[in-house]
């Protein structure tokens, strides 16, 4: 008779067993579902949990990436980076393969943040990466851009800035720094179409007086000179850099304007 009730307990504890481990297991597969697909405080508090318990690396990593996701869009620059490198971590520990299109949109989170977080260099690493494995996000092409636009290297920023503008980024500074790479390239026409899209989306007249040498130049190499004089006379006003340039091309225009002089009357 106690062998039985022996047994009864031990049946009874398995089955205790069962249903915590049970509950368990749903309480996480809730939480990881809306660490997945939820949005907000509520989403982060579930990544919290499913990350805590969660038994394997591929998924962990995965819940890491999510969790990094929910992090930037509520602003918290910070705790996103520290997701997005530990997921990054658990990759190279995990030996975790990933496919190339999920592993440049790692790489495109650790640039997007870094270059919120104003650390260019990691940026600039993680767009080299990202470009590397095929990225398809323009804005990392713009951030591999920007380095060589700092050091005013505009034919090398010249691949990436086309390649943003083909993802679709309608940018002032991708136009901008385009006419720049074509004026340097003496390919004038492509320089004027890029300064005018500039132009077209520049709300702020301060931005138009460091324009108005670049159209006013082009212009003038393109003989459109009655066009490049108002851009000339601007820029010279602002205190344009480019004064004894700017000053020559003026004068050239505007003699090229001037009606030729009517011929002396023979005197009879």
């Amino acid at each position: 008779m106690k062998k039985f009730m022996w047994i009864g307990g031990v049946v009874a504890i398995l089955v205790i067993v069962l249903v915590v481990t049970n509950s368990i297991k749903k309480a996480y597969l809730k939480a990881a579902r809306e660490c997945l697909k939820g949005t907000g405080q509520p989403a982060i508090s579930a990544c919290i949990d499913a990350i805590k318990s969660s038994p394997d690396p591929d998924i962990k990593m995965g819940l890491l990436i999510s969790r990094s996701d929910h992090y930037w869009k509520a602003g918290q620059i910070k705790e996103a980076l520290t997701d997005s490198y530990a997921a990054l971590e658990l990759k190279g520990k995990a030996n975790i393969d990933l496919p190339p299109d999920v592993l440049a949109q790692l790489y495109r989170s650790l640039v997007l943040l870094n270059s919120k977080a104003g650390n260019s260099a990691e940026a600039l690493k993680f767009a080299d990466l990202a470009i590397q494995n095929g990225s398809k996000e323009p804005l990392v092409y713009l951030t591999r851009a920007t380095h060589f636009v700092a050091a005013e290297d505009y034919i090398s920023a010249l691949p990436d800035l086309n390649k943003a503008e083909e993802l679709g980024l309608r940018l002032l500074s991708v136009y901008y720094g385009q006419g720049r790479a074509y004026m340097e390239l003496k390919n004038y026409q492509k320089a004027y179409t890029c300064f005018k899209s500039a132009e077209a989306l520049n709300t702020d007249p301060r931005y138009a007086d460091s324009l108005s040498p670049e159209l006013g130049l082009t212009c003038f190499a393109l003989k459109r000179y009655e066009e490049a004089i108002p851009y000339l006379k601007r820029a010279l006003a602002a205190g344009a850099p480019c004064v004894e340039e700017c000053s020559a091309a003026l004068a050239v225009s505007q003699k090229a304007l001037r009606p030729p002089a009517r011929p002396a009357r023979r005197k009879r």
